[in-house]
Parts: structure tokens; C-alpha cells; sequence
């Protein structure tokens, strides 16, 4: 019989209902003293019922407890495990506490950073705090552990002969390595007893210069193995290599998957495969062609819960796809801790805080127009039409998708469409009438006197008040990529921001264009995600784009063009055509003309507000509806 996602499977004498994993990831849901925040407790709720076969969940073993995990670190925090345990449990589902630590201090409240730094005392003391996390699991009804052994953390550090130099009996060798790896897989077995489910994490290669590789990687788990692991998850990558460890669109689906052929070919044991596996189908071809036992999704999970459901039939809704942009999922919001948002579901960590209520019955037949097809409108349609409510969507433009359209055009982008395509097919499904082509106007709302409008306007080009900017064959980043590009073959960037620096990229990609990137500031792409910054960099380099940097461009006389450089002011020449990317403002029009008439029946989404990243766009189009339907709801 064919083996495929659905298929049961088991981990030691566990069995799971299907090879869907949702893999460890600290999402920072929880309060700050490691307790489970109601927020948590939904996002995991709607990870099971979803229909994923096993949820691991990480749980710090040591006393030093975050928010970034729930805290397994003392008695206390078994009844919160029970909780999640129950709650899986009723989906169907399995429950795994990753025993993740976060970083370990001395007695003089010094950080250990380095494995020469660990004392043999303070490694027994760890060992055995790995053992106490996991009985305590274990009591809770946790259905089985995972050691944390790849990416950051001392169990990887002692396993990694890039950053252990120790000599005594926890260095040296690949056996003197694991050894601490080993103790603590001897610790939980004494703790919890052989049959207990035990998976170990390990990075198939840490992608770093001295770091270790895969067939060292084969070595290490095989004696992982021998010490009587049940399960092992092969990831990728290091801290140092954040573009691999949580890889972005830059990089294939599934790109690790050789790698977990390779271990799955030398063990008998399950082995599972984690970093972008993006869709249900994609982990339903790798273990259908052998190449893993499991499929980890974390990001496709974040993105939408429900996304096994839907492959079933269960859930008749379309999956939202994730897109791999990393805006939200590593880096958090900005100047707060590390939340882990989502593009694709604004509701991500957030189901108990943002939630949306149900309108009430004088909100049936309300004439409700979304202005703008991009991925501000589209959310707002989608969430409003969800919740019974019938808004109209007015597109000038002849197709819907706004500035997504676009940028879905530079390399290694086309994921971006997902964002639109997901929203316009679950309009079609909800009976949203979307009218593309038609611009919404002053006189129209006056006419149709529509109850409501949401104006998501989107924004446009920020044109500076250089000299010669309105010449011929000058165009904004937007332009050229309506346009399929530009005339001439040197054509000048003026701006090394997102825009200027995929907008360059496209064009030598594409067209073959010699390109020179102008920047005020210091580096350029210092907004973009640190593991797509990286790559674009690299390819930046890879295709001889001219970066000129701290540079002002005071003047555009095509060919020539004139800048200030440390107090120094010269001409460039040579130049057929130049790109204008020097940031966007607000599309505020229409709000000037029709605040005066309608007054609060008018509201303003994403970048019709404060133009930002789609991320953000759509995330404030969920705040604004969650507010709306809180102001016209049952409860009112």
C-alpha cells in the first residue's frame, strides 16, 4: 500500500494519524515568566484543529524562563502542558515538548557562551534538568520529547566541531562530541523509562566556513541512534546562517530534502524533514518519493492552521500559501520583542486579543465599498464577507492586486502573488463582487451613498524635486515594471532601498542592463529581512551592479548625471535611462475629497494610511474591520 502524508505512522510505540508535523518554533505567545498566554493557547489550538498529525511545542528545561516558550523548568508548569495535552488529544492530535533551553548563566550571573566555558559540573547539572523537563512532560500527558541539537544552543555547540575545542571527555572526536547529547537521552530514559518517544533535532549541514557537513552529520545521528533515539528531525543551518536555517522564497521548496534521503537511507528509525515545505502536496510528493518519513511545516502552519483539512476536503475554504517573504516570522514587530507575525494571517499569535465579532442585525443589507484591489482591500472584503456581511471591491486598475502585481515581477518574487491569489479566490467562493477597471470617485459615492467606505488607495512614488527628474526616458521602479523594463542599456538606480535594489536586479536579470544602484545612506537594502538581504546582496555582487553609496544625486541631464559625495560634487555620464526608487507616500486623494461628506463612515487601510510593507498593510486591515465589527456587533 502506497505511503503518502495521511498515511499513519509511528514513533516508537506512539502512533500519529498522519506524517503532518508542526515543527518547534518560539513564537514568543507566551507571558514573559514562560506561562501560557491565552493567545498561545489558541494559536495552538488552531494548529490542531487543523488536522496536523503532531504539534511540538518548545518547553525550556532550565529556570531562566521567556516568553519565547512555555516553560517545563519546574513543577509548576505541568498543569499548563496538560492543557495543551488535552487539547490535542481531543483533535486526534500528538503532543511533543522540544526540551529547548534558552541561554545558561553562571553563578555569578555570567552568560556560558562557549562549550570550554561549561563546567563538568554545571553539564551534569543540565543533563539532569533535561531529564526533570521531560518526566514532568511525561506527567502532564505530553505524548514524547525532542532534544534541541541544530541551530543555536549548546547541545548543537558541543556536537559541532566549529565551536567545541574542548579536550577533556565532551571533546574532540565525533563520540566525544555527542557525548553530552548522549547523557541527556540517558537522562530522559531514566526519567521517563525506555518506551517513552525521544526525537533528537539535528542540522543536516550548519551552511557556515569550518562548519560541519552532512556526512559527519550521518555519523553523529547513527550514534544518536545506538543511545536509543525513537525519531530525528533533519533541519539546516546555524544562527550564522539564518538564510538557510528559516529560508526564504530566495531558495527552492524542499530544498533540504536530499539530505533527509540520505539520513532516512542509513537508519531505522522515522525521519522527518523540516525547512520550507511550504504546501500539504509538496510534503505528500517527498514522502510519497522516499525522500522522509514526516513532513515538518512550520511557516506553512503559521501562515494557515488549517492548510491539512483543506488538503482533505474538510475544510472547502482555499489554502493560503506561505509566500517565504520572513517578514514577520523572523523579525518580529518592530521595537517590541520578537512576536512572530505572518503576512498571509495577521491573526497569527493574536486569535485571543484580535478577534472578530459577529455584526449585528442592523448591519444586514449595509451598502459597504472597499476602494483598491490590493492586499489591504482584499483582506478587509475578505474578513467582512466572512462575517456575513456584502462589500463591493472598486479596482481602477484593469486587474486586482495593486502594487502585489508588481512586485511579484523582480526575481526570486513570484511567491508574492500568493498573497493575492488566495484572497481573490476566497472572494469568488464568499460571492464578493470585485469590479476592476472602474474608478472609484467623489461623484460615485455621492450617488450610490454607500454606508461605508474603506478606502485602501494603496500609494505612490515619492518624487524628489531633483533637477531633470521629469526628463525623458525617466521612469519609477513602479513603471518599469508595468512597462517590461526601459530603453537604453546603462541605466542609473537612484535609490538602494527594496524597490531600487530588486528593481536593479530585474532589470540586469531580465534584460541584461548595466546598472549603477545611487544612495543617500550608508549600505543599501538595510529595511529588507536579514535572510533575503543576504542572498540579494550576494546575487547584487554575483552580477556587477555599481554601488555607489552616502551619495546624493543632485542633478539629471541624461547621459550625464551629477552627485555629491563627501562634500564632493561631480558628473557621471554614459547613462541611457534612470529609475526613480526613492521611497512612496500616502494615495490620500479621494480621503481629502469625501472625509468632508462622510465623515467616520470612512476608513483608511495599509498604505492609503502610512505606505509600509505588505505585512503591515494587511495586518491593519484586519485591526480596522476587528475594530469595525466591534462597534457593530451582537454585543453592542
Amino acid at each position: 500500500m502506497p505511503i503518502n502524508a495521511l498515511t499513519p505512522i509511528k514513533i516508537a510505540g506512539l502512533e500519529l494519524k498522519n506524517r503532518i508535523a508542526f515543527p518547534s518554533v518560539c513564537t514568543f505567545y507566551c507571558n514573559d515568566d514562560g506561562t501560557v498566554s491565552a493567545d498561545f493557547r489558541e494559536y495552538f489550538r488552531s494548529l490542531v484543529e487543523g488536522g496536523i498529525g503532531l504539534i511540538i511545542i518548545p518547553g525550556n528545561p532550565h529556570p531562566e524562563d521567556c516568553a519565547g516558550r512555555p516553560a517545563l523548568s519546574d513543577d509548576k508548569f505541568i498543569s499548563q502542558w496538560r492543557e495543551l495535552a488535552n487539547i490535542a488529544h481531543g483533535q486526534g492530535a500528538c503532543l511533543f515538548a522540544q526540551l529547548h533551553p534558552v541561554a545558561v548563566f553562571d553563578e555569578y550571573n555570567q552568560r556560558i557562551k562557549e562549550p570550554t566555558d561549561f563546567s563538568t559540573e554545571k553539564i551534569q547539572e543540565l543533563v539532569e534538568a533535561f531529564g526533570l523537563a521531560a518526566r514532568r512532560a511525561q506527567i502532564a500527558g505530553v505524548d514524547g520529547v525532542e532534544i534541541e541539537g541544530c541551530h543555536e544552543q549548546y547541545v548543537s555547540d558541543f556536537i559541532s566541531a566549529r565551536s567545541n575545542h574542548r579536550e577533556d571527555e565532551y571533546g574532540g572526536s565525533v563520540k566525544r562530541r555527542t557525548r553530552i547529547a548522549r547523557e541527556i537521552v540517558r537522562s530522559i530514559r531514566k526519567s521517563c523509562g525506555d518506551k517513552y518517544p525521544v526525537m533528537f533535532k539535528i542540522s543536516s549541514s550548519e551552511v557556515v566556513e569550518g562548519g560541519r557537513e552532512l556526512p559527519e552529520t550521518i555519523e553523529i545521528i547513527k550514534i544518536l541512534c545506538a543511545e536509543g533515539i525513537d525519531a530525528v528531525s533533519v533541519s539546516i543551518g546555524m544562527t550564522e546562517s539564518e538564510e538557510y536555517k528559516c529560508a526564504p522564497m530566495d531558495l527552492p521548496d524542499c530544498f533540504n530534502m536530499d539530505a533527509s534521503k540520505a539520513v532516512r537511507d542509513v537508519v531505522d528509525i522515522p525521519v522527518m524533514l523540516v525547512d520550507r515545505i511550504v504546501t500539504v502536496e509538496e510534503a505528500n510528493q517527498i514522502i510519497e518519493d522516499g525522500k522522509t518519513d514526516m513532513a515538518g511545516m512550520a511557516r506553512g502552519h503559521i501562515a494557515d492552521p488549517a492548510l491539512v483539512n483543506k488538503f482533505q476536503g474538510i475544510d472547502k475554504a482555499p489554502p493560503v500559501r506561505c509566500v517565504g517573504c520572513n517578514q514577520g516570522c523572523r523579525t518580529g514587530a518592530s521595537g517590541k520583542r520578537k512576536f512572530v507575525r505572518c503576512m498571509q494571517n495577521p491573526f497569527a499569535g493574536r486569535l485571543d486579543t484580535l478577534h472578530l465579532e459577529v455584526p449585528s442585525s442592523y448591519m444586514t443589507g449595509k451598502k459597504i465599498v472597499i476602494v483598491g484591489a490590493g492586499p489591504a482591500g482584499l483582506e478587509a472584503a475578505r474578513l467582512l464577507a466572512e462575517k456575513g456581511l456584502r462589500p463591493v471591491v472598486y479596482e481602477k486598475s484593469i486587474q486586482p492586486g495593486g502594487l502585489i502585481r508588481f512586485a511579484a515581477i523582480p526575481p526570486y518574487k513570484a511567491n508574492m502573488q500568493r498573497i493575492i491569489n488566495c484572497r481573490l479566490e476566497r472572494l469568488k467562493q464568499l460571492g464578493v463582487d470585485i469590479y476592476c477597471g472602474i474608478e472609484f470617485t467623489l461623484e460615485m459615492a455621492e450617488k450610490e451613498q454607500p454606508d461605508y467606505i474603506f478606502l485602501a488607495t494603496g500609494s505612490e512614488p515619492f518624487i524628489a524635486p531633483i533637477p531633470g527628474i521629469d526628463g525623458e526616458n525617466i521612469y519609477s521602479g513602479d513603471d518599469v515594471l508595468k512597462l517590461r523594463g526601459l530603453e537604453g542599456q546603462h541605466i542609473a538606480v537612484l535609490g538602494g532601498g527594496l524597490i531600487g535594489c530588486e528593481t536593479a536586479e530585474y532589470l540586469v536579470h531580465n534584460f541584461g542592463k548595466s546598472v549603477e544602484i545611487f544612495e543617500m545612506r550608508d549600505d543599501i537594502a538595510v529595511d529588507l529581512v536579514h535572510s533575503r538581504r543576504k542572498f540579494l546582496l550576494q546575487r547584487i555582487r554575483q552580477q556587477n551592479i555599481k554601488v555607489h553609496t552616502n551619495t546624493l544625486v543632485k542633478e539629471i541631464a541624461l547621459p550625464d548625471i551629477t552627485i555629491e559625495k563627501e562634500d564632493d560634487t561631480h558628473t557621471l555620464t554614459g547613462f541611457d535611462g534612470a529609475v526613480i526608487a526613492l521611497g512612496r507616500r500616502a494615495n490620500a486623494t479621494l480621503h481629502r475629497q469625501i472625509k468632508q461628506e462622510f465623515g467616520d463612515r470612512v476608513f483608511l487601510l495599509g498604505d492609503a494610511k502610512n505606505p509600509s510593507l505588505a505585512i503591515n498593510a494587511i495586518e491593519d486591515s484586519a485591526e480596522t474591520v476587528s475594530s469595525f465589527l466591534r462597534k457593530h456587533s451582537c454585543k453592542v
